[in-house]
């Protein structure tokens, strides 16, 4: 998928991210978010800051969540994805 300025969310590698919240191992998701180039982008969950990138395997509930990057420039990405129990993503914002 293609974002404003060139920006593509893709899949990754996926890697350790700290706990959000407490999640049950067995019904967690988990995702990953980088950038490259590596510069630090600010992503949000639900419009709720969840760190900067790389955010590495951070247990999530399943469900729908929308997910924002704001980039150093101040480019703002947006995407929606659903995860479902114990599910795997990574994504890459590549620009």
């Amino acid at each position: 998928m293609v974002l404003p300025a060139g920006v593509i969310w893709a899949g990754a590698l996926e890697r350790d991210a700290p706990a959000a919240k407490a999640v049950p191992t067995k019904t967690a998701a988990r995702v990953s978010i980088e950038a490259r180039p590596h510069v630090a982008v600010r992503v949000y969950m639900n419009g709720r800051e969840v760190g900067t990138t790389p955010i590495r395997r951070l247990p999530i509930r399943p469900g729908r969540y929308v997910f924002e990057a704001v980039r150093p420039d101040g480019v703002r990405l947006k995407r929606i994805v659903r995860f479902r129990p114990a599910e795997i993503r990574s994504f890459v914002l590549v620009d």
